[in-house]
């Protein structure tokens, strides 16, 4: 309860500013209820990849969007879940559920040692000992896959079915509940830390850290924090991304990979929890949206392999420097302009 001298911040403590807004939620949730029965299998794919992806997106964006630390072996820790979840789902015994709490705590363990150098390192010298951290922990994974059988080495190892008990996740349908309700539990957790005391202490580090200093803030306790907790939400979405594939192998968590999320993150809006899901969606629909247009001008598959599909790593970089040129506050941005627009039209300014 907040005291009542606190009463004129009462507003800022509230997850929801408005009725209309709770009106939207409520709506919103129908629709995304209602949405597995009318669309296409292919569809459903691409809406579950995304959702996992927003998982992970929302954990970098609050290192980087809140905090101001920038990673960039946030893949590394997506591996890390995943081969947490892979060796866990050997054991039978084990339920789903605790496997994925396993894979989280893994992850902001890591964290911890992995964010100790943020401690005193900043900028470039920062995202060199996340990118060191990355190139050790896949060629520890790399070797550790090897030792393996035969198989295992060249395909990865195998997860079977998430089982909750009383029903176990094997059509899309199922994994798309399931990952809306993994989506809608991280989103409210990360925006109850933006409202929180934490939240506050990582915008005051990311704006100016010395005046943040200055107020009484720990900046390094805070950093810690960031860390152990972005690396934590990235372990839980690797687990459930090695469960959604079937499979856990190294070398599917490339270098690339944590490139894509920073575009996510960059293009959905830096800071932003909706912006950091909206980011998700449209960057994971690009690869088959583009290889759909080219299968239907008549693109060889050849030609697709060896030149579409090298150059979407290319095009992420491409979205990033037209959304730093044009729109900086990303398609978060975008959305605040037309809800404005729309607010106050016949008054408001075009977008």
């Amino acid at each position: 309860m907040i005291p009542v001298g606190l009463d004129g911040y009462r507003q800022d403590y509230r997850l929801l500013s408005s009725v209309r807004q709770g009106v939207a939620i409520v709506l919103i949730a129908a629709v995304v209820a209602w949405l597995p029965g009318v669309v296409s299998a292919q569809t459903l794919e691409i809406l579950n990849r995304a959702a996992i992806a927003a998982i992970g997106a929302i954990g970098l964006n609050l290192l980087t969007g809140t905090c101001g630390l920038i990673s960039i072996g946030h893949a590394g820790f997506l591996a890390l879940g995943g081969m947490v979840a892979a060796i866990l789902s050997q054991f039978p015994w084990l339920p789903f559920p605790a496997i994925l709490a396993c894979s989280a705590i893994a992850g902001g363990v890591v964290g911890i040692g992995v964010g100790l150098p943020a401690l005193r390192l900043r900028g470039l010298y920062l995202v060199l000992s996340t990118l060191a951290f990355y190139y050790l922990f896949l060629y520890g994974v790399r070797v550790w896959q090897s030792h393996l059988s035969s198989v295992v080495a060249l395909t990865g190892l195998s997860l079977p079915a998430p089982d909750l008990g009383i029903v176990q996740i094997t059509s899309g349908r199922a994994w798309f509940y399931l990952l809306g309700a993994a989506l809608a539990g991280v989103s409210l957790i990360s925006l109850n830390l933006l409202r929180s005391r934490t939240g506050r202490a990582w915008l005051a580090i990311r704006d100016h850290e010395l005046v943040a200093a200055s107020m009484g803030i720990h900046a390094p306790y805070f950093k810690l924090v960031a860390f152990t907790i972005s690396s934590a939400i990235a372990g839980f979405a690797g687990a459930l991304l090695a469960y959604y594939n079937g499979t856990f192998s190294a070398d599917f968590y490339t270098i690339e990979l944590s490139i894509i999320y920073f575009a996510m993150i960059i293009i959905g809006g830096l800071g932003s929890i909706f912006g950091a899901i909206l980011g998700a969606l449209f960057v994971t629909a690009i690869p088959p949206l583009i290889t759909a247009a080219v299968t239907t001008v008549g693109v060889p598959s050849a030609w697709q392999v060896a030149y579409v599909i090298p150059m979407e790593v290319v095009l992420y970089g491409l979205l990033i420097v037209l959304v730093l040129l044009f729109w900086p506050g990303g398609l978060i941005a975008l959305w605040r302009r037309a809800h404005e627009s729309l607010r106050t039209w016949p008054l408001g300014r075009a977008l």
